[in-house]
Formats: C-alpha cells, sequence, structure tokens
C-alpha cells in the first residue's frame, strides 16, 4: 500500500523484518495479513527520537509524559499489537476505527483494510494527535483520518452509517460505552479494566450485546483520559502503608484493620499449585466475582506493614476485608519444578481475629476454581449496555460487574479435566462403586499430586502411585507422604517392572484415558494386572460438556462405548461433567470391535508391530491448505456421503494442497455428525474451521460449495491435531555416520558476578595472553551441564559458591573456530549475582589459573582488555539490562 520513507531505509529494514518473524514465530502473528503488515510499515518513523535498535525492540515506546513522568501516550509493544490485530479480524473494505492514538497501529490497520476501507484514530490528547497526523502522512498513510476528541462521547460525524466494522482500544478503558458504534457481527477488541487488573479481550457484537470469543491476554496499557478515567477507590490502612482498592465494587472501612497486621498471619493451604512461570490471573478474576467484599492489596516498598511475602508492586494481590480482619492469596515455593522456573502452591494469609475463617473462604473458592474452571480455555464474557445509559446500581449477583454505561457478566464454564483435588460427586461414587479394600492392592496410574492415591490409602488400600512427572511424584510425596510407593513410570513406555507383580484388586485412571497414546493396547495391559474379580476405574470428562477448544482432554461417547464393549461388565456414572465407569472382566481377545479406533489423536506410534492405520485423502484449497500446514486449522467439515462417513476416529487424513504437490497427514481425534452446517457452526468453534473467514462468510461458503441435498445427510466435523498419521522416512544415515560429517564444538559455562556497585568482577589468567575472564571453564566432565561446570570451576577458581538456585542465562556465545582454536566453541554465560564486600574479601584464587581478581566499570575495563573480548563482556552487560540480544557471535 505505501512505500516506506527512504531515511535509515536500509538500517531499518533487516530489523523491521527481523522483528515481524519473531512475532510470527512466536505465534503473535498468525494470518499473512498481518505478517506482511508489519513487514511493510517502518515503526521506527513513529519514533523518531529513540534509536533503530529500540524502535524495533518488542517492547513499547513512551512518547509523552505528565509533568512528573507517568506515561501517558506510548507505542504499545509490537507482541501486543499483533496478538490485538489477530483477534480484531480486519478485513479488506473494513471501517476501523482506533481509540488511542500514535499512529504506527493506524498504519498497520490501513495495510489491513486496504484502499477500499477506512481507517480513523482518535486520541484526546492534541499533542498525540498531532504527531500522528504528521508521522501518518510522512509515512505515506495520509488516508487516515486523524481526530481529536474525548473517546466517550463519539459525535454523529465520527461514527459511519451502519457502524465500525471494528473498534480496536489502545487505551486501558474500565467501561465499553461504544456497544453502539459497533456494526451488527462487527469486533471490539480492548484492554478492559475489571479489578483493577487489564486484559485485552475480543468480543462480536450480536443482538445488542458484546460477546467474547478470543482467550484474555493480560496486558498494560496507559489509562484512559477524560470523562472515561476510573477511580480506583483506594484506602490506605492508617500507619502501615497497605492499601486496599475497590475499583469494581463498593469500598469498605480499612482503619480497623491496623491492629490486625501487627501480628504473624495464619496459613491456610489450599494445595491448587502453579509453574513459576504459569499466570493464574484467570483465578483471580473468578475471585473477584466469588467473594464478596473482594479487593486488591497493594504495599509501598519501603513500609513496615507487616504483610508477609507481599505482592508485586505493579500486580496488586487478591485479598477480602471481614470487619477487623483481612485475607489475602499468596504463594509458596515447594520445588524447582519439571523447568526450573519453580513450583508454588497458592495459599491464604490470614490476619486479624477472624483472619483464619476469611483464609477459609477464600481457601475454598480457590480449591472450587481448580476442581471446577482451570482447565477451562477462558471464561466468556458478555458485555450488555445499561438501559438509557444508567443507573449503575449494584447487583448481588455473582460475577457480574456494574460499571458506568455496561454491565458485564462472566460466565464461567465447568471443565473439571485438570482439577487436582477430588469433587465431592468423585469421593461419593468411589464410596458406592468401589469394592471394599479388606487389605487390597491398589494402583493408582497417572497420579499427578496424589489426591486419588491418598484417598485410597485412606480406604484401607496398599496404594502404588505412578505418574511420569518427577515434580508431580515430590509433591505427592511431600504432602501425603507415605500414603502409597510413588514411582515413576510412564505406564505406556516402561515394561511396569516395578509394578507389583502379584497383581491388583483396582486400578483408577483419573483425567488419564483421553491421554493415552494407544488406549486399546494399554487397558488391555492394565486389565492383565488385575486380580480375579478385580476393578479397573476410569474417570474422565465429556466431550460434550467440554467446550470445543479442550475437547482433546476429554472423550466422546463412541470412544467411551468402544472402550466399554472392550469389558464383560460395564457400569457408567455421570455427575458433574463427569464420566464414572467401573469396569470389570477384560476380554482379552483380538476381535473387538473399534479396536483400530482406539489410538487416539494423540498417538505417536506408528512403529514396528503397529497395524498401518486406514488413510483417506482430502484436497484443500491453497488457503485452507495454509492453515493447516501453519497449525492454525484443526477441524476439517465436510458431509456424511458414504466415502466421508466411512472415517474413523484414529484414521490417517492425507490433506492434498490443490495449488501445489505439497501434502501432509494428521489423525483424526474426533468426528461429530450434526443435522445442519448452522448447528455445526453453533456447537463447534469457527475460528478452528477457518481461523481467516466470519461465522456468516464460512456458512455461506459451505453452502456455496455443498446442496442442501448434500447438507441433508448430515454435517460432519472432523476434529485433528498435529501428530504423525504415517511413518516417517528412513533416515539418511545412522547417528554415528551422521557425527562423523559435523563440525565437532567445545562447550563452557560461567558466571557473570558484579560487586555491590554493579561493576563486573573478573579473574587474571596465567595462561596464554593472559586474559581477564569470568568464573567458569570447559565441560570436560562427563554427565556435566553448562551452569553445573560454571558452579563447580567458581569454588575452584575462586573458592566461593556462586550462581544459587537457577540463575538467569544472560547471553549464548559462539566462537568460530579459527588459527589458535581449531574447534568452533559454544559459551553459555549465567547471572551470579552481585557480591558483597565482605563475600569478595573472601575469594581464595587458584595460583595455577588466576594471580588476580578486580572489579572496574565498563570503561576501565575497555582499557585493559582485548576488542574481542570486551565485546563479549559488553555484550552481556547489555544483555543482562536487556538491552541487547542475548546471542553473540566473534571470531578467533
Amino acid at each position: 500500500m505505501t512505500t516506506p520513507p527512504t531515511t535509515e531505509l536500509d538500517e531499518a529494514s533487516e530489523p523491521r523484518h527481523r522483528l515481524a518473524d519473531q512475532l510470527h514465530a512466536a505465534g503473535h502473528i498468525r494470518t499473512t495479513a498481518v505478517e506482511n503488515a508489519f513487514h511493510t510499515v517502518p515503526r521506527h518513523a513513529f519514533a523518531p527520537d529513540v534509536p533503530i535498535h529500540k524502535a524495533y525492540a518488542n517492547d513499547i515506546i513512551p512518547t509523552h509524559h505528565t509533568a512528573d513522568g507517568r506515561i501517558i501516550s506510548s507505542v504499545s509493544a509490537p507482541w501486543l499489537q499483533a496478538d490485538m490485530l489477530e483477534a480484531a479480524r480486519i478485513r479488506p473494505g473494513h471501517r476501523v476505527l482506533e481509540i488511542g492514538s500514535g499512529g504506527y497501529n493506524a498504519a498497520l490497520i490501513a495495510e489491513l483494510v486496504g484502499p477500499t476501507g477506512s481507517v480513523t484514530t482518535l486520541d484526546i490528547d492534541p499533542a498525540v494527535t498531532d504527531h500522528a497526523a504528521r508521522f501518518l502522512a510522512e509515512t505515506g498513510y495520509d488516508r487516515v483520518r486523524v481526530v481529536t476528541a474525548d473517546a466517550e462521547h463519539l459525535h454523529a460525524g465520527i461514527v459511519p452509517d451502519g457502524g465500525f466494522d471494528t473498534i480496536l482500544v489502545t487505551v486501558a478503558t474500565w467501561d465499553l460505552p461504544w456497544i453502539d458504534a459497533v456494526a451488527d457481527g462487527g469486533r471490539l477488541v480492548a484492554p478492559l479494566r475489571l479489578h483493577q487488573y487489564t486484559w485485552a479481550i475480543g468480543f462480536t457484537r450480536r443482538d445488542g450485546a458484546l460477546h467474547s470469543d478470543e482467550p484474555l491476554i493480560v496486558c498494560g496499557f496507559v489509562a484512559m483520559q477524560g470523562d472515561g478515567a476510573w477511580n480506583t477507590d483506594r484506602r490506605t490502612v492508617p500507619g502501615t502503608g497497605v492499601h486496599l482498592s475497590w475499583e469494581d465494587g463498593t469500598p469498605l472501612p480499612v482503619d480497623q484493620l491496623e491492629p490486625a497486621l501487627t501480628r504473624e498471619p495464619v496459613v491456610a493451604h489450599t494445595h491448587v499449585t502453579v509453574g513459576g512461570q504459569e499466570p493464574f490471573d484467570a483465578l483471580t478474576l473468578y475471585l473477584a466475582g466469588a467473594l464478596p467484599g473482594f479487593c486488591r492489596l497493594s504495599v509501598d516498598p519501603d513500609g513496615n506493614n507487616g504483610i508477609l511475602n507481599p505482592p508485586p508492586r505493579h500486580w496488586p494481590g487478591a485479598a477480602i476485608v471481614r470487619g477487623p480482619s483481612l485475607a489475602r492469596l499468596a504463594t509458596e515455593r515447594i520445588s524447582d519444578g519439571d523447568d526450573g522456573n519453580g513450583l508454588y502452591e497458592l495459599v491464604v494469609h490470614g490476619y486479624g481475629p477472624h483472619g483464619h475463617l476469611a483464609a477459609q473462604e477464600m481457601t475454598e473458592q480457590v480449591q472450587h476454581w481448580q476442581r471446577n474452571h482451570r482447565a477451562a480455555l477462558c471464561p466468556r464474557i458478555t458485555v450488555h449496555p445499561l438501559a438509557d445509559g444508567g443507573p449503575a446500581t449494584v447487583t448481588d449477583d455473582p460475577h457480574v460487574f456494574v460499571k458506568k454505561r455496561t454491565r458485564v457478566v462472566i460466565d464461567w464454564p465447568i471443565v473439571p479435566g485438570t482439577a487436582a483435588l477430588l469433587t465431592d460427586a468423585e469421593r461419593s461414587l468411589l464410596a458406592a462403586h468401589v469394592p471394599p479394600a479388606a487389605g487390597g492392592r491398589a494402583l493408582d496410574v497417572g497420579c499427578g499430586t496424589g489426591e486419588l492415591a491418598a484417598h485410597l490409602s485412606s480406604a484401607g488400600y496398599t496404594v502404588d502411585a505412578v505418574d511420569r512427572s518427577e515434580t508431580a511424584l515430590a509433591e505427592a510425596s511431600s504432602r501425603h507422604g507415605g500414603a502409597a510407593r510413588w514411582l515413576r513410570l510412564d505406564i505406556e513406555e516402561d515394561d511396569g517392572a516395578a509394578l507389583h507383580g502379584d497383581g491388583y484388586d483396582l486400578i483408577t485412571l483419573r483425567f488419564v484415558a483421553p491421554f493415552l497414546s494407544s488406549r486399546a493396547h494399554t487397558l488391555d495391559a492394565l486389565g492383565r494386572r488385575l486380580r480375579p474379580g478385580g476393578t479397573l476405574v476410569i474417570i474422565t470428562p465429556l466431550a460434550v460438556d467440554t467446550p470445543a477448544a479442550r475437547r482433546g482432554i476429554a472423550l466422546a461417547e463412541d470412544e467411551l462405548e468402544r472402550l466399554q464393549s472392550r469389558w464383560a461388565a460395564a457400569e457408567r456414572h455421570d455427575a458433574d461433567g463427569l464420566v464414572f465407569l467401573v469396569l470389570r472382566g477384560p476380554r482379552q481377545d483380538e476381535t473387538a470391535p473399534h479396536l483400530a479406533a482406539q489410538h487416539t489423536p494423540s498417538s505417536a506410534h506408528n512403529g514396528e508391530g503397529d497395524a498401518p492405520r486406514r488413510r483417506h485423502h482430502f484436497h484443500l484449497l491453497g488457503r485452507y491448505y495454509a492453515q493447516v500446514e501453519s497449525g492454525r486449522k484443526t477441524i476439517e467439515v465436510r458431509v456424511a456421503t458414504p466415502e466421508k462417513a466411512a472415517v474413523e476416529v484414529g484414521d490417517a487424513i492425507v490433506f492434498h494442497d490443490r495449488d501445489s504437490d505439497r501434502e501432509l497427514d494428521i489423525v483424526v481425534k474426533r468426528i461429530t455428525t450434526y443435522g445442519s452446517f448452522e448447528d455445526l457452526l453453533s456447537a463447534e468453534d469457527p475460528t478452528r474451521i477457518d481461523p481467516d473467514g466470519r461465522r456468516e462468510e464460512l456458512l455461506a461458503s459451505l453452502r456455496s460449495i455443498y446442496p442442501p441435498a448434500k447438507e441433508a445427510l448430515g454435517a460432519l466435523a472432523l476434529e485433528f491435531d498435529h501428530r504423525p498419521a504415517r511413518p516417517g522416512r528412513p533416515m539418511p544415515m545412522t547417528p554415528s555416520q551422521y557425527a562423523q560429517t559435523v563440525p565437532h564444538h567445545t562447550v563452557y559455562g560461567c558466571l557473570y558476578v558484579r560487586d555491590e556497585h554493579d561493576r563486573p568482577v573478573q579473574l587474571r589468567s596465567v595462561y596464554g595472553s593472559r586474559l581477564w575472564q569470568f568464573p567458569g571453564g570447559n565441560l570436560d566432565v562427563q554427565r556435566e551441564d553448562p551452569l553445573q561446570t560454571a558452579r563447580r570451576e567458581a569454588v575452584e577458581e575462586t573458592g566461593l559458591e556462586l550462581g544459587p538456585e537457577t540463575p538467569r542465562l544472560l547471553l549464548t556465545h559462539f566462537l568460530h573456530a579459527g588459527p589458535r582454536m581449531p574447534l568452533n566453541k559454544v559459551g553459555l554465560i549465567f547471572d551470579g549475582g552481585r557480591l558483597s564486600a565482605d563475600r569478595l574479601g573472601r575469594i581464595r584464587l587458584d595460583p595455577a589459573e588466576h594471580d588476580m581478581w578486580a572489579a572496574h566499570d565498563l570503561a576501565d575495563w575497555q582499557e585493559l582488555m582485548a576488542p574481542l573480548a570486551f565485546a563479549r563482556l559488553d555484550a552481556v552487560e547489555r544483555a543482562r539490562r536487556g538491552e541487547g540480544p542475548a546471542y553473540l557471535i566473534t571470531h578467533t
């Protein structure tokens, strides 16, 4: 659409394309149109006062500040812009309004709507709109209309007849007063504030209301100004520096809480865990509706406030006030976790005379969320306009937030698929249908954190509990001790030698069966481990009660029927969206019906001994093939002709690209038949069928392909995932042969440490060129990883233990082979942290390796070091400050 400005074109092209590629690789860009826009629009031209490398960093660029330094306008982070543009589903010819201007995002939108569409960008600040108008004109996007106005009041000259196809809001907003400005079927994407947190949410307007259909994205934006600004209703507990905010609710008195914060809190354990990198913002949103008096707690960073483990400064904690008492959500680290980022238990701290009761109240709601809602992809949010703009009356309904001009209703789907805690229904069913223990032996497969195994132990069973995850087993052992024999075992891959040789009276699989790669084979093998009269119990979510995006965690009716057919006696009980199967008398014959279809789509088995899958060949237009190829399309729609009706779960489909000779294979995961395309699109997620089209367009397209007589045969939704259906090609050479064809490398690990003034600390070598070095060395010990090497070498070289826990990786260094070193070298440099003067004083050098250590600022180190050596030091320091890439290439 436009030609970027020639100024700094060559310098800016590479980082612009690199940023677009990074966003695509990370999944933020998912369509070709958005990708092309990011490759085209020159971001640096909208922030001329920052260097090129910062203009194309994946971060915000502040552009306007208040007198006290607060950011009031910025160029948003590219990853978030990409996510919101994808959620907006902008098409050529659309009419789009952007609320919150800067210019760059409006230019991206202009690329998406093309010459037949229109873009209006609006901001309340004339300084912002002046800059936006100038930058848009300079970059060739002068067709964008720039308006200075308060977005709370869109006058008639702004909104076109019929409304905008899309409204994209790029400032944090407490309300959504623009429902009438969106066309019916149009999109509104906005960062909506709910109880002091901000989520970017994509809505579609239907029947006069906004309906969400995108996962929530936690984000941060500059605040709305003008009449749309909000009141945080923040109260401070006297003398404590503890602040409580009721942004969406009725504020409560806080003066009476001062004595509560002078004592240690009680700690209530929820037994609900999260990973160190796992967000739990959905839980806090759930608690905001479930708990009366909910508020956000923040503390002054330098205050003596009595709050144990206070929340981060920019992430206020979830809390409730109960008279003179207070409870708040917190975390406790319980292990390193499988990924090394930590595993944390959610706990509740209770303060004051009734703090234990308030803590228990919040704990019960956390556990309810865990049991019933955690597995849901996201809540469904509906925004209704208030009649005639008011009045904003308070409602007693939970999960309803009354704003100034709208009412926000949050619906939490019940999806118990990953609940660690046993529900009351499960306990009742176990008591009614599982045989009495009487000294019996039980096997719990996929035990997770051990809730079911511990329950069986309390019922009198001797329990073996197996799981693939070491972290889960460690937590189970810590929580339940000797309730079971905790065994690390993959029930499908391992030989089971560690299991009890005399068999089991009871075998349980809770939330495990949908994930088995070869379900029939595995359940047959478990059936052979049952003692005479033994029972196998399967607890699983039911697919029909599970959101389409989460169907992989559940079993469909036909899968349950095939499963039951392999047992002489089968009882089924349904409760709270769960199916409870009690199976006895395994049939070990090879003629059991539907054996081939028992391979679920998660199967990656096509090795020796597996029967070949039945194959079906489907031809796709190029754009649909590209959607499958990129992993975005996961449901194919056909009609139930005899050929297509013959497809079964577990069969292979080979998709062929009509525009080329490319092909790819997938495994059918689920097949659901509907009476019409309309019924199908009402039950399925249309974005999984055609991620780049609207529901209405998809329905019209299907009916243009299939006449009514074909549709009357039945509409088929064939769900698939991305695991292969066919065996891979033979490798061109053996691993040992391959090893002879590639360059050899050495690897080193180092720790980057600083003194109290953040000056780098290095050691001077006694060898060769007497280089200044970080503590660390080459990997020359078997089975040692680079961090272990760095720690071991640091002790040997300095006498200090450096790099506790899991330090951050700062830099990966690739050193090309050369005359001095015939091998390539790969280095991993970790953050060893700051050392106090006392710790530095305890350094004891190994004279066989180093004769001096020193701490200098970068300018002094540059004088002391060779240019290539200093380049590594400079790169590490810039990476630590977040100012440079974490990858460096040098040559000897």
